[in-house]
């Protein structure tokens, strides 16, 4: 039976407020684990609920915002870049990653070598942002992307050759992929033009600032097919009474450890990956050879 009221609202509706806007679309990453426990299996059926088609859609969720935490030397940086590129390297035109280089340690040839990107490739779809970093910057970046895929949608528009659960082509805008390298770093603009050194000031309003940035992304983000990657680093936890300690900051977080920039970077995040300690075979035999 017909729900007549949604179909008085529709009729009327010029602004899309009451139809289904499910655009989502998964895109892999490079690293198969990661994809399949991040996947799920999408069942298209009819009006009479047979299925008509049915396949994985694995990978990275495309237009989310992604926390990476871990201590330093745990693969961060090297893992957003592996799979920023991993979610841009099949389109042609259009799709890029710019990657804000807050602690002014990147540079192109690290670039190349984890991508394997040729010179002409890295300076279309690869940007690498060293000045102009702050948040400010940031959040008007990412706006200026999100307006220029809306004015230009019939060009930077695709059909991902894909299915909703009702049988609907999915269409979706190409994907753009922005990392931030790392939280601890980022700065926001003084309010009176002048630098702010007052570290209790500075912190809160910073917090304040990063929790406005996800709010306010969040829907637009989604809307134009705009991954964010937040890099932030896993810091010890000072305790004010060393006979009593309190909780850890959330379940993935040992008691003595804390992240740095608010409470929004990870509860607001849409995935939140912890990063721990790399021990490999080389450094194992580095260490044999040492003690020898």
């Amino acid at each position: 039976m017909a729900n007549r009221m949604l179909e008085r609202l529709r009729k009327k509706d010029k602004q899309g407020l009451f139809s289904a806007s499910q655009v989502s679309t998964a895109y892999k990453t490079g690293f198969l684990p990661f994809d399949y426990l991040n996947g799920y299996k999408v069942r298209v059926v009819d009006k009479n609920e047979n299925t008509v088609d049915s396949y994985p859609a694995i990978g990275l969720t495309g237009g989310t915002f992604n926390t990476i935490i871990g201590k330093s030397g745990t693969a961060k940086s090297t893992f957003c870049i592996q799979v920023a590129y991993n979610m841009i390297r099949n389109f042609e035109d259009d799709a890029f990653v710019i990657y804000y280089d807050l602690e002014q340690a990147l540079n192109y040839t690290r670039i190349k070598n984890i991508t394997g990107m040729s010179q002409i490739d890295m300076e279309d779809k690869f940007i690498l942002k060293q000045e102009k970093n702050y948040i400010e910057d940031i959040f008007d970046s990412i706006m200026q992307i999100a307006n220029d895929k809306e004015s230009n949608k019939d060009e930077l528009r695709y059909d991902t050759g894909m299915l909703d659960e009702f049988g609907n082509p999915i269409k979706n805008y190409i994907p753009t992929v922005i990392i931030i390298d790392s939280l601890p770093i980022l700065g926001t603009k003084s309010n009176d033009g002048e630098n702010d050194m007052k570290s209790d000031t500075e912190t809160n309003r910073i917090a304040k600032r990063i929790k406005q940035f996800y709010v306010k992304l969040m829907p637009v983000i989604k809307t134009y097919n705009i991954t964010i990657f937040v890099i932030n680093h896993i810091t010890a936890k000072i305790e004010i009474n060393p006979f009593s300690k309190t909780q850890s900051q959330i379940m993935y977080l040992k008691q003595d450890e804390s992240v740095p920039g608010g409470t929004a970077p990870i509860y607001l995040a849409n995935n939140l990956l912890k990063f721990n300690e790399i021990v490999d075979s080389f450094t194992s035999g580095m260490d044999k050879i040492n003690k020898e």
